[in-house]
């Protein structure tokens, strides 16, 4: 697998206040962005796929400073997909990513 080559009007942001789906199709994640409800901590999980049964490539603790912001360099790939999924206290969640294609 090679690293895309790209320009930054390719990159699409997303962001959603529940899990769910941003990308059907493969794609390089190159940011994720969480905040939390409250005081409590949260997690994100990073699946390979459609749903929260997908296979998980990366979770981000999402602690009490309120937003955590993650860069992945290199960005992390993702051959079927991306969802995010939210357990605990997640308020919302931005991500960037390139679509392959």
């Amino acid at each position: 697998m090679d690293f895309p080559i790209y320009t930054v009007k390719d990159i699409q942001t997303g962001y959603s206040e529940s899990q769910r789906l941003f990308c059907d199709r493969p794609c390089w994640l190159f940011f994720a962005i969480a905040s939390i409800t409250g005081t409590t901590a949260g997690k994100i999980v990073l699946r390979n796929g459609f749903d929260v049964d997908a296979e998980i490539i990366n979770r981000v603790v999402c602690g009490y400073i309120r937003v955590t912001v993650v860069p992945f360099d290199p960005p992390l790939y993702f051959n079927r997909g991306l969802f995010v999924q939210f357990i605990g206290n997640i308020y919302g969640v931005t991500v960037q990513f390139l679509p392959e294609g």
